[in-house]
């Protein structure tokens, strides 16, 4: 997939379901920031820069966010395909399961929302 970043641009934290593999930064810069979800909350684990050339790995377990500092274009490979991908609701502390044609924003639509839990729940420990 290939994506368009305007400046100051932001993905939610999120997953990438069952799926593995890179980004890759064409152009613009970015922080990457790793989150953990444990007890209840999900904190900020670390910030990282990412310019042109730059590669960030993705895979079962990780929750990322990306913003984008300066307009940009990211290259994203993954395998097999990203399906029922979770993103973090910050203000409301829910985890949304995706459906698999919406990306790392919270939908404004709800047909695009599987199932929802809160950040305590954890989704029963699934993905």
């Amino acid at each position: 997939m290939h994506a368009g970043w305007s400046a100051g641009a932001r993905a939610e934290p999120h997953n990438h379901g069952g799926a593995s593999g890179a980004v890759l930064v064409l152009y613009g810069h970015f922080v990457e920031t790793t989150w953990q979800l444990a007890g209840g909350t999900l904190a900020p684990l670390a910030q990282h820069r990412h310019g042109p050339g730059s590669v960030m790995t993705v895979g079962p377990g990780l929750i990322h966010a990306l913003d984008a500092r300066t307009e940009g274009a990211t290259l994203h490979v993954y395998a097999p395909p990203v399906s029922r991908m979770r993103v973090y609701d910050r203000a409301a502390q829910q985890v949304l399961e995706l459906s698999d044609e919406h990306g790392a924003w919270l939908p404004n639509d709800a047909r695009h929302v599987l199932a929802r839990c809160s950040f305590e729940e954890a989704c029963d420990g699934r993905r």
